[in-house]
């Protein structure tokens, strides 16, 4: 009884993992032959994640990556911080109270979206990177709505 309790859980994160790749859309990129890269576009936005699955993706092919609608509360160091192309990374509406200080490192994001989450503060990496951070923090006694635009030099 026990065993095949296990094997539906085992079955039910299988499934979520084939959920997850058949979301992932392939998106040709520039370059010939070898040099060719796929850049990936992942979308698991409004899956009721609470923490993100290992992906077994080249995750340095992703070039956006959406994790919006889902009750995240972290999102690990360990995944960003290998993520060395992304350009968007939206994250709007979960339950994220920081965001991982290996987002600063990532020299080609554009664009972060961060609105609708429980974020105190941003990190301090983030000061000297050149994206857009779009957030809208409310709380009872202050209603934080910010953009920072970083200049490109």
């Amino acid at each position: 009884m026990q065993q095949q309790q296990q094997q539906q859980q085992h079955h039910h994160h299988h499934h979520q993992q084939q959920q997850m790749m058949n979301r992932v859309g392939r998106r040709k990129a520039v370059g010939e032959g070898r040099q060719a890269i796929e850049e990936e576009e992942v979308d698991l936005s409004g899956m009721s994640l609470e923490t993100l699955p290992n992906p077994s993706l080249n995750l340095a092919a992703i070039f956006k990556l959406n994790l919006s609608n889902n009750d995240l509360q972290t999102i690990p160091e360990s995944l960003t911080a290998r993520m060395l192309n992304l350009v968007v990374m939206d994250v709007h509406s979960n339950q994220l109270k920081s965001l991982p200080n290996s987002i600063g490192c990532l020299s080609k994001l554009k664009v972060l979206n961060v609105s609708c989450n429980l974020l105190e503060s941003l990190p301090r990496t983030i000061e000297n990177c050149r994206f857009v951070v779009s957030s809208s923090s409310s709380s009872a006694h202050r209603n934080i709505s910010f953009f920072a635009y970083i200049d490109q030099d």
